[in-house]
């Protein structure tokens, strides 16, 4: 009889010991399965504002085969103390610099480069309608973002794109901003950063409102 009341309380000890193990596991669980809950939403959290993040493109396989093909120049940018740019476009406007030394391509590696720069700036900057995206913004904004684009491919010097300023009305002083792109064979062409469009060699380039007509260059990306 006392045999079968020890087995007894025995497997009570132990139907208790599995309850309280059970009740451990059950929390254990609880906790991991919320656990698991803001993972999940930490994740799609992390997918949301990967979608909106800027990623720089990568141009490094564009400026090796650049190079590669003989196509990159290192150039100084047009200004009015340079002798060689200087016979090219004398004083009719005012040109700053901030660094010695760019690098240049010809026209079809540069548009390679703007068409993986230039939605990335729209990105940003909007699409207008707005004084904090105006045509100003978009050229400045697209200068940097080349030279970051250019820096992320670990190129030596900056590409030789420049900020214009043109103005179409002097009576109000009416200014249009945009972009100008220097090649290897020292041609410097207009490009319109809004629609991405290359208007022309810079100093041939003009309209009836005179908006492309340079009256100052800033290459200090």
């Amino acid at each position: 009889m006392d045999d079968l009341k020890n087995e007894k309380a025995e497997l009570e000890t132990a139907i208790r010991e599995a309850q309280n193990q059970y009740s451990i596991l059950e929390t254990q669980f609880e906790t991991q399965t919320d656990e698991y809950s803001l993972l999940q939403e930490a994740h799609q959290k992390a997918l949301v504002d990967l979608s909106k993040a800027v990623i720089i493109p990568d141009i490094s396989n564009l400026l090796s085969q650049a190079e590669q093909n003989g196509i990159r120049k290192q150039v100084f940018p047009p200004n009015e103390r340079h002798p060689v740019t200087d016979k090219m476009y004398g004083s009719m406007y005012e040109v700053s610099i901030s660094d010695n030394d760019y690098y240049t391509y010809d026209k079809n590696t540069w548009v390679d480069i703007l068409k993986q720069v230039q939605p990335v700036m729209k990105q940003v900057v909007g699409f207008g309608g707005t004084e904090a995206s105006d045509c100003d913004n978009y050229a400045n904004t697209l200068a940097v973002f080349t030279t970051l684009a250019f820096n992320k491919a670990k190129a030596k010097f900056q590409g030789a794109i420049g900020v214009a300023v043109g103005y179409f009305d002097t009576d109000i002083g009416t200014t249009h901003a945009f972009n100008v792109i220097l090649l290897n064979d020292y041609t410097m062409w207009t490009y319109e950063p809004y629609s991405g469009d290359w208007l022309g060699v810079t100093d041939t380039v003009n309209t009836q409102s005179q908006k492309y007509n340079v009256r100052k260059i800033n290459f200090s990306n």
